[in-house]
C-alpha cells in the first residue's frame, strides 16, 4: 500500500503455497481477453473474499480447490462480459450487484455439477464478496483505442485554439474600429 496515495497494487507470485487462509482472505483474478457484446478483447480484474468453511474439504478433496475456483469465476467473467457492450462496462451505470450475484451464487451450485452441489459442498470455499475492479482494453484493441484517444485529445485542443485566437483577433478588430 502507496502511504501517500492509498492505493494498493496486486502482485502475483509464481510459486505455489502449502498453506490456505482459514479467515476471509481476498484473491485476485485475472481474466484474459474476455470479449464484450461487439467483440472487443478486455482484461478484467476481480477480487474475490473466500473463507475456509470447511479446510479438511478444501486440502483433501482430491482437487486443487484455488484452481477450480478460479476457473469457474473467470468463466462467470466471460458470460458477464459477453453479454454487456463496452460502454457500458465502463460507465458508472453497472450495477455490481449484476456481476457480483451470478459469482456468489457458486457458492451453492456450480454449473457443472450434476448432483447440484456448489463450492461450498464441494471444495468446503464460500465466496463472501466479489468487486470488478478493473476492465481494460487488450490487445490491438487496447493500442487503437489509446491512439483514438489521444488523436481526439490533441483534436480538441487544437479546435481550442483556434476559437481562442478567433476570439482574440475578432476582439482586436473590434478594438480597432472602436479607435
Amino acid at each position: 500500500t502507496n502511504l501517500l496515495t492509498g492505493k494498493e497494487k496486486v502482485r502475483s507470485r509464481s510459486e505455489l503455497t502449502d498453506f490456505i487462509f482459514v479467515s476471509d482472505f481476498t484473491y485476485a483474478v485475472v481474466t484474459d481477453a474476455a470479449e464484450t457484446k461487439e467483440g472487443l478483447p478486455t482484461d478484467e480484474l476481480t477480487l474475490v473474499t473466500v473463507a475456509i468453511r470447511n479446510p479438511y474439504r478444501a486440502l483433501f478433496s482430491g482437487e486443487d480447490w484455488m484452481r477450480r475456483i478460479t476457473a469457474t469465476i473467470n468463466r462467470r467473467v466471460r458470460d458477464f462480459i459477453g453479454n454487456e457492450e463496452y460502454s457500458h462496462l465502463i460507465s458508472t451505470d453497472l450495477d455490481p450487484e449484476d456481476f457480483a450475484r451470478p459469482i456468489i451464487d457458486l457458492n451453492d451450485k456450480l454449473p457443472d455439477d450434476k448432483e447440484g452441489k456448489g463450492l461450498t459442498s464441494r471444495y468446503g470455499v464460500v465466496i463472501r464478496m466479489v468487486d470488478l475492479q478493473t476492465i481494460e482494453l487488450s490487445g490491438a484493441a487496447k493500442k487503437e483505442h489509446q491512439e483514438a484517444s489521444t488523436a481526439k485529445y490533441t483534436a480538441d485542443r487544437k479546435a481550442e485554439a483556434v476559437v481562442i485566437a478567433a476570439e482574440a483577433e475578432a476582439k482586436s478588430i473590434k478594438m480597432k474600429g472602436g479607435a
